[in-house]
């Protein structure tokens, strides 16, 4: 059985996948919860000694780790502040901890994958790392698209397309994707979602179960020839 890192395993689309993904895998849990069972390993990624001391601990227990899955999403002060409210520190800061961690967490993952000369990195990144908002949809809502959640997106599949890369280049087994799902359901209001789902093919919003499909397959063996890729899955939302 695969040993698979899910990192935010208690966030909206973490808590999904690692649910989903336990029927075929065995789930290694990372978050900054406190919580307490057996896979569960509390750290923050944000913290580079963190993140070295826990993987080196999961090495030491499991001895073989074949895919990480990052799906946090840290956010500090007024992320959520629309166009150009924020100040260039809280923009600068969203955009590094978002990009930095995500770096940290592939850094210290490779070592790992190198001596077992096979791995798997796969990223929850979203459409807005690929198109712009369309601002129609939050008119008359409270939703407002942050200025930097496009540019952390597209750098982090920018990030996996260049390791992608530069592993082909040195003929290592390591593949890296990512997954951008369009708008996830959280509770959003009746308005937002019935504005999002005019510009789709069906469902509208995705449910965070949507993407355990495509976070099995790119697991599994079946995508073994697949790297470099970011895969959307929103309902024709993009289009």
């Amino acid at each position: 059985m695969k040993n698979v890192i899910i990192v935010g395993s208690k966030g909206l689309i973490g808590k999904a996948l690692v649910k989903g993904l336990s029927k075929n895998f065995r789930i290694i849990e990372i978050d900054l919860v406190n919580f307490k069972t057996k896979n569960y390993f509390k750290c923050n990624i944000l913290d580079e000694k963190e993140v070295k001391s826990v993987l080196n601990k999961i090495f030491k227990k499991y001895k073989k780790i074949d895919c990480i899955i990052n799906s946090a999403y840290p956010k500090k002060n007024n992320f959520s502040k629309k166009f150009l409210e924020p100040s260039m520190t809280d923009f600068n800061d969203n955009l590094s901890i978002n990009v930095g961690s995500l770096y940290c967490l592939i850094k210290y993952i490779y070592p790992h994958f190198k001596k077992n000369k096979k791995g798997n990195i796969i990223n929850i990144a979203s459409i807005y790392g690929a198109i712009q908002p369309k601002f129609e949809i939050y008119e008359k809502t409270s939703i407002k698209p942050p200025t930097v959640y496009g540019p952390i997106k597209s750098a982090q599949i920018m990030l996996l397309n260049y390791f992608s890369k530069i592993f082909a280049f040195r003929k290592q087994d390591i593949r890296c994707n990512t997954i951008s799902p369009g708008g996830v359901f959280g509770g959003q209001s009746k308005q937002f979602v019935n504005n999002y789902k005019k510009y789709c093919k069906s469902k509208g919003m995705i449910s965070p179960s949507d993407l355990v499909g495509i976070a099995n397959f790119l697991v599994s063996d079946e995508s073994k020839f697949i790297t470099g890729q970011d895969i959307q899955a929103d309902d024709g939302f993009s289009l």
